[in-house]
């Protein structure tokens, strides 16, 4: 990490002298210091003592528990100065600190052959300080040329209690001053690398092992502790570069001769074998960063190529940002621990008045099987969890995740084998019955994470993020599996409602805003966009709002005794290094980081959108993304004030809902946008107001990423995007080195995810001038054009059919299709889809239309079935055998053996599909031993995956016509339909009418189970069904 000194700054018209704006360009840096990232550090401001000839900068880093601030200054030579400036400065750096730097003075304490006048201004300064001069009398500084001469103008000087070795290396490195090694007296301390790897083989042998009736989850721990292997490597000093240790050698002797006899021809010689070391030290740096690029070609799931983009897109920061700021106030991290534990803690709980529960929610009126709702509700409220619920919840799991206070991974829970993991449901379901929840479930390790765009020396700009019990989470997923569930059959959620919801996501928000202020504009309406923050909210909400909102959902038995459980009597600790905090009481708010806060949250938020009034003239449009509150609303120019106020009378019907649910709306960040024909509006217009305080017009307002400007012509938006693209571009270009580096695949990998991310995430929304979209395709065009090596001049279709892409322009159209499309799949997605259509003068308006023109059968919203109903019994793998690896005989064989071997004495049933050449799909079904078979044809043109799925109905209504006794095995060589088969809940009306089918046989009694098996090797019943598709 670098620091640098303030210089003059460059804009002519600052007369600060020196200039502490950081808006402002300064000039070329003459001191810096350099500190590697992992020790912990805090810059020191001295900015106000730079003026005239002296500059300075200082890190304070902590070193062994004790802190040490190192200085470096220069001052420049032949100038006057304030020796007050170096008295001051050593004041501010503490009570142990070590000063390094160029001084340009001479006097014989340091090694100079003559005395000046600034030489004796620096020594009384330094006797009158009491500081030791740590130079030996050596000489630092070395003149070339024919008046070649050399002296001691470089200082160094440290407290008592810093005791360092003060040695001048040999080789200047090109510079004419010579490199200087401060070296503590102590010695240093060899560096040690741990690494720790857990052998999940022994653990499994522990954990059974184990017959002790002792905790469950800390046998978990205790074996995962026991089964891990540590290994600690030396950090030692890189293999050394022989040519280049000759070449320097040549180097100094060079110099030495120059120096010694003076003559112009040895000095020639110098400079040329200064000039082939420089060189030698370029090339051979170009070579080890080459090396580290190609190495991202060897990495299996490209951590190493994300990890190096981000290091290059990033600024250098010290790694342990909150233990730097431990140095920052000169304290210790324990102390900093509780300062911070004090913080997260001191939040106003509200006083909200004592209301009566409020009624259960009824079903809608759109149910069409209220009863059957009701039975499931209740089900999923008393029933204890299955075994495929928790497998779900494993599955679903992060594998690389930090541990709660009880040390448990992820991992440890998913490497339990089954009789591990039936110990864990029972576990599991022991808590979900008596509603206790173990301690450490309800204890947090909170890790104080820097906000964005923050000063990290302040302790208000971290956040906290608990980091909880993993165990508990995987509960928790099965848990908000049932609330979810339960939340959309009884339609608790508003369509305004975006936040953490499946089907909908931040581009509902924005498209609703953006299509109601371009609708206005191409009217020639006025548009009124307000942006409310509200303060602290996940930590504020208070637990009664929360019991409230499940009192309406109608929660009730083991579900609403752990929620409530998991709710109360939570503590937290803040951890700051290997230091944690007493613990603080949780009175208030949801934990951030845990699986069901978000849904909890918008449960409070989901009255949000009724509160509204509806007596306005002009109706109020509200967007809710967790708490993210955006109100609009729009009118001809002539009804301003009326617009005003029906604006108005909705802030502060939402002001009044916030604070009955304990929430604050905070009014130094909320933003008003203006939309008006004339620019100049915003001057007279009268202003909105939260409380006594007025929010002006603001030009520009950023909305969930996108910024909105007044005239909608979104160059500022598109301005940050490019700035962002080039960026990311230019870290590309460095990871490929000119085609010597990464691959090309990589390289556009890379793109696409970090720069054409960025420019399809809010511009397929927004209407684009053909300029605009034409400079992003510019941008876009240019960045695969670099990466393929191509001269501009490159055909545009050529260029992108080598790489593989689409014209930005049909990707932002794909994309908004794209939004269209999931809308239709959402269960209250109809409501925001009517209103894109009532407004024709919008980009998204005009693309309802488009798509209703290309599919005039829109898909429908399939509900997912309860999740504790079990799901299909698929089997995917063929004893780790693959179509594309393994050899066509053994594929065979494998199958052979698992028809003959583990399906003996099951009805095998064969299901097959096809594409003929003119695009139409067929299916067939075949079941050997009824001598029974099926074929269809597909009215319309479809996958091959369609057709396996057709296949796999065929299968169903064949069973179902003569219910089978002996188990069912349907085999089938697809496993992308497989796959759609049991990922029922989320696949579409195809997949999941197949899986009613095969749910209602089991009901019926019949045990049915699914398996893959490859095609065309020889398996008699696949051949037949195959045979019979294609007929």
């Amino acid at each position: 990490v670098g620091y640098s000194s303030r210089t003059g700054c460059t804009l002519v018209a600052c007369q600060a002298a020196p200039c502490l704006d950081d808006s402002h360009q300064q000039g070329p840096a003459r001191c810096a210091l350099y500190v590697k990232r992992e020790l912990l550090q805090a810059e020191v401001p001295v900015d106000d003592l730079v003026g005239g000839p002296f500059e300075c900068c200082a890190v304070r880093i902590r070193l062994e528990g004790g802190d040490t601030t190192v200085a470096s200054v220069y001052i420049r030579p032949q100038q006057p100065w304030d020796p007050r400036c170096l008295r001051q400065l050593a004041h501010r750096l503490g009570k142990e600190f070590l000063l390094c730097g160029d001084v340009n003075a001479h006097h014989p304490a340091w090694g100079g052959r003559r005395t000046d006048s600034r030489g004796r201004e620096v020594r009384d300064i330094l006797q009158q300080l009491g500081l030791v001069i740590l130079n030996t009398g050596a000489d630092t500084f070395v003149r070339r040329g024919r008046q070649a001469t050399s002296t001691a103008i470089d200082l160094s000087v440290a407290t008592e209690g810093c005791r360092y070795a003060w040695t001048p290396l040999p080789d200047t490195w090109g510079s004419d001053h010579l490199p200087i090694l401060l070296s503590p007296f102590r010695g240093k301390a060899p560096r040690d690398r741990e690494y720790r790897v857990v052998d999940w083989r022994v653990y499994r042998q522990l954990f059974k092992q184990d017959t002790a009736s002792r905790d469950l989850l800390q046998l978990v721990a205790d074996s995962a502790r026991a089964a891990t292997v540590i290994t600690k490597v030396q950090q030692g000093q890189p293999v050394p570069d022989i040519q280049h240790l000759a070449l320097r050698a040549a180097r100094r002797r060079a110099e030495r001769q120059a120096l010694s006899k003076a003559l112009p021809e040895l000095w020639t010689a110098f400079r040329k074998a200064d000039a082939v070391c420089r060189r030698h030290a370029r090339r051979r740096r170009k070579q080890g960063w080459v090396s580290v690029c190609v190495s991202i070609d060897r990495s299996r799931n490209g951590t190493r190529a994300w990890r190096l983009l981000k290091c290059l897109l990033m600024v250098p920061r010290a790694f342990n940002q909150v233990q730097s700021l431990a140095v920052h106030l000169s304290i210790t991290a324990a102390d900093l621990a509780e300062q911070l534990a004090d913080q997260f803690a001191a939040r106003d709980v509200a006083q909200l008045p004592a209301l009566p529960p409020p009624a259960a929610l009824p079903c809608p009126a759109s149910c069409h099987h209220p009863g059957w709702v009701a039975v499931q509700v209740q089900e999923l409220c008393s029933e204890p969890i299955r075994m495929h619920e928790l497998v779900v919840a494993l599955e679903g799991s992060k594998r690389r995740s930090a541990p709660g206070a009880d040390g448990i991974t992820f991992q440890m829970l998913r490497n339990l084998d089954g009789a591990g993991r039936q110990r864990l449901l029972a576990y599991y379901n022991d808590v979900w019955s008596t509603g206790v929840l173990p301690e450490s479930w309800r204890t947090a390790v909170v890790a104080p994470i820097l906000k964005p765009r923050k000063k990290a020396t302040a302790l208000s700009s971290y956040r906290p993020v608990s980091l909880t019990s993993a165990p508990c989470k995987v509960m928790e997923k099965v848990a908000l599996e049932r609330l979810e569930w339960i939340a959309d059959q009884l339609g608790f959620f508003p369509e305004q409602q975006t936040g953490f919801r499946r089907h909908r996501c931040t581009a509902d928000s924005i498209s609703d805003v953006v299509a109601t202020l371009e609708d206005a504009k191409s009217c020639g309406d006025v548009a009124m966009l307000l942006l409310l923050d509200v303060e602290s909210a996940f930590d504020g909400l208070p637990h009664e709002i929360v019991e409230a909102a499940l009192d309406r959902l109608g929660i009730s038995g083991c579900l609403r005794g752990f929620v409530t459980a998991f709710l109360s009597g939570r503590t937290f600790r803040v951890r700051v290094g290997r230091e944690t905090s007493q613990p603080r009481d949780i009175t208030a708010g949801v934990p951030q980081g845990s699986v069901l806060s978000p849904f909890l949250f918008n449960m409070a938020l989901a009255g949000l959108p009724s509160s509204l009034p509806t007596d306005t003239r002009f109706p109020v449009r509200c967007s809710v993304y967790a708490d993210d509150v955006a109100l609009w609303a729009r009118g001809p120019r002539r009804s301003i004030p009326a617009i005003r106020r029906s604006l108005q009378a909705a802030l502060d019907a939402v002001i009044a809902y916030l604070g009955g649910i304990g929430l604050k709306v905070s009014a130094t960040k909320t933003e008003a946008l203006l939309i008006h024909p004339r620019a100049a509006a915003r001057a007279y217009v009268r202003r909105l107001s939260v409380g006594n305080r007025s929010l002006p017009w603001k030009l520009t307002v950023k909305y969930l990423g996108l910024t909105v400007d007044h005239r909608l012509t979104w160059i500022p938006a598109a301005n940050a995007v490019v700035t962002k693209v080039r960026r990311v571009q230019g870290a590309i270009g460095k990871l490929q080195q000119r085609g010597r580096g990464c691959s090309t695949k990589w390289a556009l990998r890379l793109n696409q995810a970090a720069a054409s991310s960025a420019l399809l995430y809010a511009f397929p929304l927004v209407t684009l001038t053909p300029a605009r979209r034409s400079l992003l395709e510019g941008h876009h065009r240019g960045a695969v054009r670099a990466i393929l090596g191509l001269p501009k001049c490159s055909p545009v279709a050529a260029t992108l059919a080598e790489a593989g892409e689409w014209p930005l322009s049909l990707r932002m159209l794909q994309r908004a299709l794209g939004h269209i499309d999931r809308l239709h799949r959402a269960a209250d997605g109809r409501a925001l889809l009517e209103r894109l259509r009532s407004q024709p003068g919008s980009r998204m308006g005009g693309l309802c239309l488009l798509y209703h023109q290309m599919v005039p059968d829109p898909p429908v919203p399939v509900a997912s079935p309860p999740p504790h109903h079990r799901p299909p019994e698929v089997h995917l793998s063929l004893d780790g055998a693959t179509k594309r690896r393994t050899p066509a005989a053994a594929l065979q064989q494998a199958a052979t053996c698992k028809l003959q071997e583990q399906l003996r004495g099951c009805l095998q049933v064969f299901t097959d599909g096809s594409v003929m050449p003119d695009g139409t799909a067929a299916a067939a079904c075949v079941i050997p031993s009824w001598a029974t078979s099926r074929q269809c044809q597909l009215p319309f043109p479809a996958s091959s995956t369609a057709a396996e799925l057709a296949g796999l109905h065929l299968a169903a209504d064949l069973l179902a016509e003569n219910l089978p006794t002996e188990p069912v095995a349907v085999l089938c060589d697809s496993r992308a339909a497989l796959q759609t088969l049991a990922n029922h809940r989320r696949a579409g009306l195809t997949g999941s009418l197949l899986a009613s089918k095969f749910r209602a046989l089991t009901a019926s009694g019949a045990s049915v189970s699914f398996h893959w098996l490859p095609s065309h090797v020889g398996i008699a019943g696949n051949e037949e069904a195959d045979t019979l598709a294609k007929a």
